[in-house]
């Protein structure tokens, strides 16, 4: 039985997820083949199981989730970022 669900988008591919205990939410990371390479975090209501997205995590360009396309990264890199895990600290 579906307890709730969150549609990014129609292209939107999961790729990894974490969970933080102590903030009670999901990190979710993308395919960063596809056109909309974002991760996002999730509020879960454990109680009630109802998930949805944390609008108050937004990137620099003012949308939910945060933007790993074609960025000017702190090292000085350039690119699309490629997240291999997600994980919460203590």
């Amino acid at each position: 039985m579906e307890a709730s669900q969150v549609k990014v988008s129609d292209a939107y591919a999961p790729h990894w997820t974490a969970w933080g205990e102590k903030t009670q939410r999901l990190v979710v990371t993308c395919d960063p083949t596809l056109e909309n390479p974002r991760s996002y975090l999730l509020k879960l209501d454990q109680t009630t199981g109802a998930i949805a997205m944390d609008d108050a995590f937004r990137g620099s360009d003012g949308k939910a989730g945060f933007n790993l396309g074609d960025r000017d990264w702190s090292q000085g890199l350039k690119g699309t970022g490629v997240p291999h895990g997600a994980v919460f600290s203590r």
